[in-house]
């Protein structure tokens, strides 16, 4: 699973307990480790998440959203394939990050990343590669709208618009998981998402309610 970001507002659900120690989700797919989440309320359209701190291996390419994820995928597999400081191989997890500036062209400057797996999580070895860095993120509330198929240019605008009145505004960057190259980052629909606000209270199934007000909102 790919998942698209928009850039000032940083998407990324929180994973409760990390990865290996619980029963894997079944949108894992083929990978041993991923990035799961706390499922706060989920509604016909989308879904309210809360997703953990993490480490991830990230790179920038300028290009566009299609070109940006095969340029950004083939560097990082470097890293996890010992082009770092301490020669490891590392894993590869799902799901793969896309961050990208809504405010930009058709071609645009895009964030790849790959979520570091739990053992590398709290010292993770520096890329040898220029345009490879690590990079951390805090826990975030997230609403994630899941669609078939694929996420291209063509359609994740589309689907970061459906999100937008949840977001109360139109973001200068924007999140959302889109599913390329499977085989390698792992099973799952492809999602587009969007950062929230905990205690911003929009529609019945919100970031802003309590897991009892979301349950009451949704079986009224």
């Amino acid at each position: 699973m790919m998942l698209l970001l928009l850039a000032p507002l940083l998407l990324l659900a929180l994973a409760r307990g990390v990865w290996g120690e619980r029963e894997k989700p079944t949108f894992c797919g083929e990978v041993t480790e991923c990035f799961t989440f706390d499922l706060i309320c989920n509604s016909s359209d989308y879904e309210a998440r809360l997703y953990p701190p993490s480490a991830w291996v990230s790179t920038r390419v300028n290009n566009t959203y299609t070109a940006a994820k095969t340029t950004g995928f083939w560097r990082l597999f470097r890293y996890i394939q010992g082009w770092n400081q301490l020669g490891a191989k590392i894993p590869m997890t799902s799901p793969v990050l896309t961050r990208v500036d809504q405010a930009a062209g058709e071609t645009q400057e895009f964030t790849i990343s790959f979520l570091l797996p739990a053992a590398w999580q709290g010292d993770p070895p520096q890329p040898t590669q220029p345009v490879v860095f690590i990079e951390r993120f805090p826990a975030l509330p997230t609403y994630v709208r899941s669609f078939g198929g694929w996420l291209t240019d063509a359609n994740r605008g589309t689907h970061i618009r459906a999100l937008m009145p949840l977001w109360g505004g139109t973001p200068g960057t924007s999140t959302a998981p889109g599913t390329t190259l499977p085989a390698t980052t792992g099973g799952g629909r492809p999602v587009c998402c969007l950062p929230g606000v905990l205690g911003q209270s929009r529609g019945q199934c919100s970031l802003g309610r309590s897991s009892r007000e979301n349950h009451e909102g949704a079986t009224q």
